[in-house]
């Protein structure tokens, strides 16, 4: 049943991660590569405003959900899904406003897209919610449910709502439609997560009432934000920063196309976390050091077979992939190959920041991915005025570099543990 469900979930991921290139594609092809830059700039924003809200909390609700339900304690299960709602709603609809303001401020140096902004700002709190009721689904034992509504229903509703619009009402798109339109595949999911959310909780938690450790809640989400707050602003900084230069929206497009591809790169690595981590956990709770290294083998060498191939299709096949978009994107090719470069030593590192995170390393891994930041910032703010988007490339494949290859070395100094599929650790019963 395990192999089986997880098996699902795979396939569900990975259908999700397919759609959300289909509707870039679907969108780039609409509006071009200028409107296809603002558009990803504007979401690039959105991404680190509603994911600097959220996380954390998924892993924290896997473990205070997860508890609470096993030991029945209704009460303290209820305050924290109520408390942290309407503490993410407040917050949430704060940010939105101040972001709106920001907008009225900075005017045309945000190329003249107040309106874009302020429409992408209202699906802030929203997103919030979707996000957080995905994560309590999940911890609710609804994992397929909660990522199909997340991952797949979305993009589905979304690419479908846009074909409809251009090729039956042959609607002419433009950015701050492309905006609004996420406004009903947002809100159908929503409805759909809090739907299941509902069904899935007993009876005996409406009747019980609310108790709070709010105190518990945010010292076991403090050190999670950091590292993966850290990993979120990494993964959305070069298009920022390129948007902060003000770089031409045509680049901004090219750019985005090259990393949405390069972001299919470490699939294998996705596809394993969520059989593998749960039995890394369990070995290194019991101290079976020698089975963690032969897990983490096993994982590293299928997440290389699984890259290698992609990576030859990205080389091989690079401009034919970035046409996909639009003839005009195949200009970022070199892009492309800059970024497959460090999305390749991602994949081939293993899952590093995974047994960080499980083997109790969590400050070490927030240590690494903050020096990673400060690295990117530095070579954008070094490389983008002169280079442009392959300043940027260059800038992302550096810290993704550095990132993964500084943990591969805390991993096998500190537990002996290589995340090398050819390398092993001297087992005690070795020498």
């Amino acid at each position: 049943m395990i192999g089986k469900k997880s098996s699902v979930m795979m396939f569900v991921r990975l259908s999700g991660l397919g759609l959300a290139l289909v509707v870039n594609v679907i969108i780039a092809r609409s509006v071009g590569e200028k409107g296809f830059g603002l558009y990803s700039y504007i979401y690039s924003w959105l991404i680190l405003a509603y994911s600097s809200l959220t996380i954390g909390l998924q892993t924290v609700s896997l473990k205070m959900v997860g508890e609470y339900m096993a030991k029945r304690e209704w009460g303290l299960l209820r305050g924290y899904i109520t408390t942290v709602e309407r503490a993410l709603v407040a917050v949430s609809i704060t940010v939105a406003i101040g972001i709106c303001l920001l907008v009225v401020i900075v005017g045309d140096r945000a190329y003249g897209a107040g309106a874009e902004f302020a429409s992408a700002a209202f699906l802030l709190p929203f997103y919030a919610l979707f996000m957080l009721r995905m994560f309590i689904l999940q911890s609710l034992g609804k994992s397929i449910e909660a990522f199909f509504l997340g991952l797949v229903a979305r993009p589905l509703v979304l690419s479908l709502l846009i074909l409809c619009a251009t090729y039956i009402l042959g609607i002419k798109l433009h950015v701050l439609m492309l905006v609004l339109f996420d406004i009903p595949p947002v809100l159908v999911a929503l409805a759909g997560l809090t739907i299941f959310m509902r069904k899935s909780l007993p009876q005996e938690y409406w009747a019980s009432e609310r108790r709070t450790k709010i105190k518990q809640w945010f010292d076991l989400a403090k050190p999670i934000y950091i590292t993966a707050g850290l990993g979120v602003v990494l993964s959305q900084l070069d298009v920022i920063m390129l948007g902060m230069f003000s770089a031409p929206q045509e680049d901004l497009g090219v750019f985005a196309a090259a990393g949405k591809l390069s972001h299919l790169i470490p699939i294998g690595l996705m596809s394993v976390n969520a059989v593998a981590v749960p039995i890394m956990s369990r070995q290194w709770a019991a101290g079976n050091m020698d089975d963690l290294q032969e897990t983490v083998s096993r994982m590293s060498l299928f997440i290389m077979l699984v890259t290698l191939p992609i990576v030859m299709i990205m080389v091989f096949g690079g401009e034919m992939l970035l046409s996909i978009f639009g003839q005009t994107f195949t200009r970022g090719y070199a892009a492309l190959m800059i970024m497959t470069a460090g999305q390749a030593v991602n994949a081939f590192a293993g899952p590093v920041g995974y047994i960080m995170n499980v083997t109790r390393l969590q400050w070490h891994a927030s240590l690494v991915i903050f020096v990673a930041v400060l690295l990117d910032i530095s070579l954008n703010c070094l490389l983008i005025p002169t280079y442009g988007i392959i300043g940027a490339a260059i800038s992302f494949s550096a810290s993704l570099i550095f990132w993964n290859a500084t943990m591969f070395v805390v991993i096998a100094s500190k537990l002996g543990i290589y995340s090398f599929p050819f390398i092993r650790r001297r087992s005690v019963n070795d020498g």
